[in-house]
């Protein structure tokens, strides 16, 4: 039988800065994600993919923005997210991306990587509000205070099928 444990600290999980918060497991780092975003450090969300790169070639380029975290001494924990929806064939097709969850990292550093990895957006937050930045200006599109954020990420985080 399989047990589920739920974190109910930030501490708990976070030991020491600039590794891998947590295994690669869904669930958990949904919840992680929910508690990183309600403590008062900083945050980023970023993908590295590319719609016209193959599959592993965009695992090539996740590995690469995971690199540059650890050298901005950053802590991350990844996470995919995706999309199903129905071909012309009514058949469900996938879209789905990898992406990292970034602690203590500073706008402009995330902007830099955003740029790096040919991302139009970037997430950048705290636990007062979240904001999307359009990576080519550098200013934000989309702002959310700290109770429309949680609810709009733990809709998005744990929304059937968003998660495998």
């Amino acid at each position: 039988m399989e047990t589920t444990t739920y974190i109910d600290s930030f501490d708990n999980f976070i030991l020491e800065d600039n590794h891998i918060l947590v295994e690669d497991d869904a669930l958990a780092n949904a919840n992680h994600i929910l508690i990183l975003m309600n403590s008062s450090r900083n945050f980023g969300l970023l993908c590295a993919s590319k719609p016209t790169e193959t599959t592993s070639g965009n695992d090539a380029r996740m590995e690469k923005l995971q690199q540059d975290v650890i050298k901005l001494k950053c802590s991350y924990i990844p996470f995919k997210y995706g999309l199903n929806y129905a071909s012309a064939g009514e058949s469900i097709v996938r879209n789905e991306n990898s992406c990292l969850c970034i602690q203590g990292i500073e706008l402009e550093e995330l902007l830099e990587l955003a740029a790096k990895y040919e991302q139009s957006t970037a997430v950048y937050g705290n636990k007062d509000e979240i904001k999307s930045y359009d990576v080519q200006s550098g200013k934000p599109d989309i702002i959310l205070g700290a109770v429309d954020m949680k609810l709009a990420m733990a809709t998005v985080l744990f929304y059937p099928g968003t998660f495998r």
